[in-house]
């Protein structure tokens, strides 16, 4: 098909064509089966990429709903895994706390035996010095 006939066939397919005026009706009747292939090969066309857009489509939505499903477990995991860390943090906590007081009361004490060193060696000082007095 050249552009003349295609020129030709887009005025016929809008009303506009001039049947008369083409040189042999056998051409006119060529040009107008032509068409109507050309029109059918373009509808199958349209009709299979209708069916790939669907299929695509379809493929996406399997896929966003296997990654949302994925994602689902791997919160629900996470979710699990930090319950059952919960109780462990608390009971570190509980031993943090329990040494920072045996640190303090520790400290206390180291504290508390330097003051008596401190009053025994005055003690013993003063003894001394009116020992030798």
């Amino acid at each position: 098909m050249n552009k003349s006939d295609t020129e030709w066939l887009q005025k016929l397919i809008s009303g506009r064509a001039d049947l008369p005026g083409r040189e042999n009706q056998s051409d006119s009747q060529t040009l107008v089966e032509q068409a109507i292939e050309y029109l059918k090969v373009a509808h199958e066309k349209v009709q299979t990429a209708e069916l790939a857009k669907c299929a695509a489509e379809a493929e996406l939505a399997r896929y966003r709903n296997e990654v949302k499903s994925d994602i689902n477990i791997k919160l629900l995991e996470l979710e699990v895994r930090m319950q059952a860390v919960i109780p462990q943090l608390a009971a570190a906590r509980q031993r943090a706390t329990a040494a920072e007081e045996r640190a303090n009361k520790a400290e206390a004490t180291v504290w508390r035996l330097e003051d008596e060193l401190q009053a025994r060696k005055t003690k013993t000082g003063a003894t001394l010095l009116r020992a030798a007095a």
